[in-house]
């Protein structure tokens, strides 16, 4: 007896120093990449605002001197672009450290190295898509007609009847199309540490669920176990709402930048620029949507069956058993509160056949935009 009330003591010590732990790096934890450089963060973001401004003031002057809605309409989607590239990259320096904080976090929970290599991964895969990225607009300067591309982004100037040179204009397109690819390189390296993020919240529901699929292969279910179940619930609300807290603007505005992109990048290829470009922008934007979607839905998906998984515990506990009864009640409340968070939230916001949906259309879109292109 002595024994057990010294195992239900460290037990609670040990779950209070992981409490404590958890709040101290939430706290104190190291900051985030874009805080660790300091006052360069703020020339960045005037580069970022005046980049907005060129491409907005780019829209009136093109209309001014070309008079086509249609090529005005066009040039506009990528006003709209560097908007929301400026938009995500401010939120990426409000969330980088609480984002930073939060990956720390989850390190000290066990079997968390699947979730780190995930985000490892990612981080790798939009580096090397910069760099390939800078390096296809070297040879697109270098070695591609520029001359509808200036004209879209250099309010409306006309290549052959321009006084400029064409040292001038190619560094001028160089660095527009270089200064963007700096600019989208951030928000996408934090959707690296969002995914790792909602691995970590589905695994933690998966073993929640795991865990009363095995009480109720039992006949019988005793209010200490149902006591355990809300311990777990806590520990899965604590993280889910931490997580909802730090991510719930700038998600929706990363659906938006990729839905941008890669319309501009078929809109690219419908015009004859830069082909290859358009297809890596394409696999990239495709894949960074796909992870990004399944990722977060993930959690909603595992959190229906692990309601489901709770309510049949209804069925393993006696009728008189007035207080266990209570208990799962009590449960169940608490997972509905996390799920009223899932349903209003961006975990569910697209489902899978709304993301099958959209690859689909945007595959089919891509044949008959290459289909309809006259070679030349």
């Amino acid at each position: 007896m002595i024994t057990s009330e010294k195992q239900i003591q460290q037990k609670a010590q040990q779950k209070m120093f992981r409490r404590n732990l958890y709040m101290q790096v939430l706290e104190t934890g190291s900051k985030g990449l874009l805080d660790k450089i300091g006052i360069l963060k703020w020339p960045l973001l005037l580069v970022a605002y005046a980049y907005t401004v060129h491409t907005t003031i780019n829209v009136f002057l093109t209309f001014m001197r070309i008079h086509n809605m249609m090529k005005v309409l066009d040039i506009a989607g990528y006003a709209a672009r560097s908007f929301f590239a400026c938009l995500n990259l401010r939120q990426a320096f409000q969330i980088s450290t609480p984002s930073n904080r939060l990956l720390q976090r989850l390190s000290f929970g066990e079997n968390q190295r699947r979730c780190f290599e995930v985000s490892t991964f990612l981080k790798v895969f939009v580096l090397v898509y910069f760099v390939v990225e800078v390096s296809l607009s070297i040879d697109f300067v270098l070695n591609g007609d520029i001359g509808e591309y200036v004209t879209s982004f250099l309010y409306g100037t006309n290549i052959s009847t321009t006084n400029m040179t064409q040292e001038v204009i190619k560094a001028a397109t160089f660095f527009n199309l270089t200064l963007f690819d700096i600019l989208s390189i951030v928000p996408g390296l934090l959707m690296a540490d969002y995914i790792a993020a909602c691995l970590r919240l589905r695994r933690l529901l998966a073993s929640f669920r795991i865990t009363v699929m095995d009480g109720r292969v039992k006949k019988t279910v005793t209010c200490t176990e149902v006591k355990r179940y809300q311990d777990l619930s806590y520990d899965a609300w604590r993280e889910l709402k931490r997580i909802d807290d730090i991510y719930t603007t700038v998600v929706f505005l990363w659906y938006l930048d990729i839905i941008i992109n890669l319309v501009l990048s078929m809109r690219n290829l419908s015009k004859g620029i830069s082909s290859r470009q358009f297809a890596l922008d394409s696999a990239y934007y495709i894949v960074i949507f796909v992870t990004l979607s399944l990722s977060a839905s993930s959690v909603d998906t595992e959190a229906k069956d692990l309601m489901q998984e709770v309510k049949q515990l209804r069925s393993n506990i006696d009728e008189d058993d007035w207080q266990t009864g209570g208990q799962i009640l009590l449960l169940e409340t608490g997972l509905q509160s996390s799920r009223i968070v899932l349903n209003s939230g961006h975990f569910c916001v697209i489902d899978r056949p709304f993301i099958l949906g959209v690859v689909g259309a945007i595959a089919t879109y891509t044949i008959l935009v290459v289909q309809l292109t006259p070679p030349g």
